[in-house]
């Protein structure tokens, strides 16, 4: 089966696009190779660019994933801000969060972890000036 990007969305083909391993597109209309796949939780940079990432290659939006939330942690009054706040980069979620998040974004627990404590000890060592 193949996708034709013609039937897609404008987030289902971005999502299409940013999963193609060997294509990256320039902002001038032409291509460049040779470059790891964007959905690669080692190129994920920081928590918030991660989540953002893969939130959009998933076609949801910060109020679905924050309805997702809601009902993973148990946790009722999870709104689309707070997922704002954690894709800015003004908060890092807790460890219970986390597994919710690593459940709803279908990512390894462990990637979230290392990377909300490199933000953690970033945010820290910046605190410290």
């Amino acid at each position: 089966m193949s996708i034709d990007s013609d039937d897609l969305t404008p987030w289902q083909r971005r999502a299409f696009i940013d999963v193609q391993p060997s294509r990256k597109f320039t902002g001038r209309g032409g291509l460049v190779s040779d470059v790891p796949p964007r959905h690669d939780p080692a190129t994920a940079g920081s928590f918030g660019q991660l989540i953002t990432r893969r939130r959009h290659q998933l076609g949801l939006t910060q109020g679905d994933l924050a309805d997702q939330l809601c009902a993973r942690s148990g946790r009722p009054t999870f709104t689309r801000h707070e997922i704002s706040r954690y894709e800015r980069g003004l908060r890092i979620p807790t460890t219970p969060l986390l597994t919710a998040i690593a459940d709803s974004l279908d990512l390894p627990m462990a990637v979230l972890r290392r990377t909300a404590a490199a933000d953690r000890k970033r945010r820290h060592a910046g605190s410290r000036r």
